[in-house]
């Protein structure tokens, strides 16, 4: 919910070029808000990560505003060994407004689909916290992860483990 008066364009999004070593992120978003496409004004990349300014350089957004943001990410699993696993922090903590209600969405490609070990978990709250998220549910290759309100520099993070193999490394 932003001001009713002339303070904000939009929001801004940062996610990482790479992970453990390596590229993960190729540098391309869908953003809609309310539904509709949304601009992307502005982008800059800063210590490895891609910040993306969404909205209008000359347009102030005000009120209650809805927004989604579409990106792939490859090569993100750690191996220890015993499991293969993913292990993402989805929104980060340098955001200083609350979140109204945040999902991540995990969609498994058909090949390792059958790998999942049965074990997920969804944490929420400031970095390192062990505090369940409201939900998570598994259908089918998909995993959705849930939390009603984000407090602001709070983080919604979720785990999938693997069975030993299911991934090949990275070069």
């Amino acid at each position: 919910i932003f001001p009713e008066h002339n303070q904000n364009r939009g929001i801004e999004r940062a996610i990482p070029l790479s992970y453990d070593g390596h590229k993960v992120f190729n540098g391309e978003i869908n953003v809609w808000r309310n539904g509709e496409p949304e601009n992307i004004a502005d982008t800059d990349t800063e210590n490895g990560v891609k910040v993306f300014r969404l909205g209008h350089k000359n347009r102030y957004v005000q009120g209650r505003q809805e927004y989604k943001i579409e990106y792939t990410l490859t090569d993100v699993i750690k191996d220890s060994g015993d499991y293969q696993e993913i292990y993402w922090n989805t929104n980060g903590t340098q955001w200083s407004q609350p979140f109204g209600s945040i999902e991540a969405k995990l969609i498994l490609d058909e090949n390792v689909a059958n790998d999942y070990a049965g074990e997920a978990v969804c944490y929420v709250g400031p970095d390192g916290s062990s505090l369940p998220c409201n939900d998570w549910q598994k259908d089918g290759n998909s995993f959705v992860f849930t939390h009603g309100v984000l407090n602001a520099h709070n983080n919604l993070t979720f785990a999938a483990k693997f069975k030993p193999g299911s991934f090949a490394g990275h070069s």
